[in-house]
């Protein structure tokens, strides 16, 4: 017979185990850009799924809001209401260090690549993502480089560097973490 201390040391066992998974999850970083007129765009990158393995098919994540005149309401940026994306271009970066570049040129860059196919996620208003293959773990960035405009036509010329885990440049959370999306893992091998 099961005892209830059983049964509710195993709900707080996979109450955790979510909570845990959930912070993986949505472990990507944002960051705020303003154009010349003062309009503000938030742009968030990270993976999907997270943690993100070698040798596994995953997707990039780009999650594209601009911010009303009110600095708080979120107004995605979509593609099938005008929006458009089609000059933004993606490139990944094998990186020595979890360190924060900004050329293609600094040190800890070893490779860089061309992601292709920078799509809208169906059922989405503001989610664009990109198939890729991590090859090697250890540390990754990302580059967005070219013209956002929204749905209104408001234009973004962004030219962002964005890396995982130490690397990242995004604002400490009220804890004093720092939101930023995972380097890659080697995989969990079974004997």
């Amino acid at each position: 017979m099961i005892s209830y201390k059983k049964i509710i040391k195993f709900t707080l066992k996979i109450g955790l185990a979510s909570l845990v998974l959930s912070q993986l999850v949505v472990a990507h970083e944002s960051r705020i850009i303003t154009n010349g007129d003062g309009d503000q765009l938030r742009i968030t990158v990270g993976n999907s799924p997270e943690p993100v393995f070698e040798d596994q098919l995953v997707r990039t994540d780009l999650f594209l809001n601009q911010i009303a005149p009110d600095g708080e309401t979120l107004i995605p940026i979509d593609v099938s209401a005008g929006a458009s994306i089609a000059d933004l271009k993606a490139y990944v970066m094998s990186l020595k260090d979890e360190v924060h570049v900004t050329s293609f040129r600094d040190r800890p860059v070893r490779r860089t690549m061309e992601l292709h196919d920078i799509s809208q996620v169906r059922g989405t208003e503001n989610r664009y993502q990109s198939p890729l293959i991590y090859t090697r773990d250890g540390a990754y960035g990302f580059r967005y480089v070219g013209t956002i405009i929204t749905n209104d036509g408001t234009q973004f010329d962004i030219d962002e560097f964005f890396v995982c885990g130490g690397g990242s440049q995004a604002e400490p959370r009220d804890d004093g973490s720092i939101p930023a999306f995972g380097c890659v893992r080697e995989p969990i091998t079974f004997p």
